[in-house]
């Protein structure tokens, strides 16, 4: 059909004025959902003793003792002892939503079941245990590698893999994520994107130290671990929401690129959501 040129104009322009309010409103709403998800984002890239939040949300850590070394992709923090550690925000305060994922890469040197425990993330309280790494100390489950924590009411819980010689390697790169979600009582521990146990039953979220490390927690010594992490770890990621196993893996192979954490960032929250 034949317009006018002066309405042709005044259609086109119309049109275009559309396409750029629907794009205004996606990419709101693409950033409010992120936000929503992601709570932070090391990537352990730059100098420094402060690590970037590359999530945009400001939750930056502190480096005591640790190195920034070559990573799995680009730079990583290679974490020897039992006071060198990262520390991070009080993020895991999670009242209103009991639920979240940590999710990291790993280059231990160690092997699994070497009968030592290692702490790779420790959010103990002097009551409390929530850790991810080989074994608790006291004689018990040193032999596994695993997500070990408690409810609030001190209930013990362990999601582990045994035997952990058959899972962890030293000298080789693995991805570890653990989720929680304490509204549905569940918990999930994955390695190399493969959920390896589940457990269920848990009572309520639990308060965890306001002062997590990445590393072992020299600031209560609770469940004390014969060393620190003795690892390289590398695209460290928290979320406030229990991630399943299609998207655990759509993290591991989408965190972890070649490129600055800026040019991850688009491609990574769009694999989230097309993952869902």
């Amino acid at each position: 059909m034949f317009y006018p040129k002066h309405l042709q104009s005044v259609y086109g322009n119309f049109i275009f004025a559309l396409l750029i309010a629907g794009m205004v409103i996606l990419f709101t709403s693409v950033g409010e959902t992120v936000k929503a998800e992601q709570v932070l984002w090391y990537a352990f890239e730059g100098s420094g003793d402060i690590v970037k939040d590359v999530s945009g949300n400001g939750n930056d850590g502190t480096i005591t003792g640790a190195k920034r070394v070559p990573g799995k992709f680009g730079k990583g923090i290679s974490i020897g002892k039992k006071d060198e550690y990262v520390e991070i925000p009080d993020v895991l305060q999670q009242k209103a939503n009991p639920a979240g994922t940590i999710l990291f890469w790993f280059k231990p040197n160690w092997n699994g079941g070497d009968g030592q425990s290692y702490r790779l993330f420790d959010a103990n309280t002097g009551a409390i245990y929530w850790l991810i790494g080989q074994g608790k100390e006291g004689g018990t489950q040193v032999g596994n590698f695993g997500f070990w924590f408690e409810d609030a009411a001190d209930a013990d819980f362990q999601n582990w893999q045994t035997p952990a010689k058959d899972l962890i390697s030293a000298g080789k790169w693995h991805h570890v994520a653990a989720t929680w979600d304490f509204d549905k009582s569940e918990a999930k521990f994955y390695v190399n994107g493969k959920e390896i146990s589940n457990v269920g039953g848990m009572g309520t979220f639990p308060p965890l130290n306001p002062k997590p490390k990445i590393g072992f927690n020299v600031g209560t010594g609770y469940m004390a671990a014969t060393n620190g992490a003795d690892s390289v770890i590398d695209e460290f990621a928290i979320y406030n929401e229990a991630l399943d196993e299609k998207a655990v893996k759509t993290e591991m192979e989408t965190l972890a690129l070649t490129v600055e954490p800026s040019g991850k960032l688009p491609l990574t929250w769009a694999k989230i959501k097309s993952a869902r």
